[in-house]
């Protein structure tokens, strides 16, 4: 009577083990041909296909579809939130910087999940480019709508003590 064990890859012969031979030594020769025979089958498909590898074409991996995705994402947030960030007087922390950081993290959690590890610096390293690239952003905002507000006639001059000088 033979069965299949959890794994499925070995299989045991209930006779060997009544026979006297110990179960651990039986699962390690199971182990052992099966895994031979494994590597042979292996080694026949490459010796049999080797034209079929050179002309099939890589196929195209979705993590890289994810990848620029989600970095196409965090850009659109960073060029959109102008308004917010003026909103928010400048300031780096807002809903905006937490989508931004939802979306890098998301593609480089989707490119460490699949195996491919090369993205991760890159989207730790565009993470960082675009919130530099925010932070300059809200700076020269906020420089302009400082200066219209500043320089428009209808707001009295601000005075040293920061209110208007009254007459």
């Amino acid at each position: 009577m033979r069965f299949i064990d959890i794994t499925g890859l070995l299989t045991i012969d209930r006779r060997a083990i009544r026979m006297g031979e110990p179960p651990l030594t039986r699962l390690c020769k199971a182990l052992k041909s099966q895994t031979a025979e494994l590597v042979e089958s292996s080694e026949r498909e490459v010796k049999f296909r080797p034209r079929l590898a050179r002309v099939s074409a890589p196929k195209p991996q979705p993590v890289n579809w994810i990848f620029a995705y989600f970095t196409s994402g965090a850009f659109c947030v960073t060029e959109q939130a102008t308004e917010v960030r003026v909103a928010y007087r400048g300031h780096m922390f807002g809903p905006f910087v937490i989508f931004t950081a939802v979306f890098a993290c998301g593609g480089a959690l989707a490119a460490a999940d699949s195996g491919e590890l090369g993205y991760l610096p890159t989207a730790v390293v565009l993470w960082w480019l675009m919130f530099a690239i925010m932070r300059w952003r809200a700076h020269r905002q906020l420089r302009r709508w400082l200066e219209i507000v500043l320089t428009s006639p209808d707001i009295p001059p601000v005075g040293p003590l920061g209110y208007s000088h009254l007459p």
